[in-house]
């Protein structure tokens, strides 16, 4: 995005008749044709032509409703310590088992078998308290995951400036590549000035 203007030059000259004036070129510091970080249905616009954008903005939104469910469902999967507590609770009883064959066994009460069962019985409950905190880690990740999959629903402004242009509407379909809108660096602008050579050394800071 260019803009004209014209500019005199700051030099004392005799008359204002002949001060020069010198074409120029107003420039923004970057701009940006802002895409979407998935692929969805536009489902709200949050912004239109000219409106001053503050970065981490949400410009745009693209439709989530699975995505919230899914969020929904990794927040009870990652908030449930059942599968832990009733592994933990199977383990304690396994080991007072585990206790009782060894003491009947060397008072030969019970035989070798039982006691070797009993054995056998604990490690398989450490076994499914090690499974259960293993899930109970994999729902954490799935549950930030999940929470990554919602938050790139939403299309942000990675600058401040301003909406140069919107290229999409609610209702349309985007992907990585399609082009939402355009936006606009203008702190600082750049001016470029077209001062012919014989003015050069007349030229001087401020």
């Amino acid at each position: 995005s260019l803009l004209g203007c014209v500019v005199a030059a700051p030099t004392v000259w005799a008359s204002e008749a002949e001060q020069p004036q010198f074409d120029c070129v107003i420039e923004p510091k970057m701009t940006i044709k802002l895409g979407s970080p998935d692929a969805g249905i536009i489902d709200r616009l949050n912004v239109d032509r000219d409106a001053i954008i503050k970065k981490g903005e949400v410009l745009a939104t693209l439709d989530s409703e699975l995505q919230k469910a899914a969020l929904t469902l990794a927040k009870l999967k990652a908030g449930s310590e059942i599968d832990i507590k009733s592994a933990l609770s199977r383990l304690k009883y396994r080991k007072a088992d585990v206790d009782r064959a060894i003491t009947l066994h060397e008072r030969q009460i019970a035989s070798t078998k039982t006691r070797d069962e009993a054995v056998t019985e604990e490690e398989l409950a450490d076994l499914a308290v090690n499974k259960a905190k293993l899930d109970y880690q994999m729902a954490q990740v799935e549950l930030g995951q999940a929470q990554t999959r919602l938050a790139r629903r939403s299309i942000k402004s990675p600058i401040n400036g301003v909406v140069v242009d919107v290229t999409a509407n609610p209702g349309e379909y985007v992907y990585e590549q399609t082009p939402v809108m355009t936006i606009a660096e203008i702190d600082p602008l750049y001016v470029k000035v077209f001062v012919p050579v014989r003015y050069y050394r007349q030229m001087h800071v401020g």
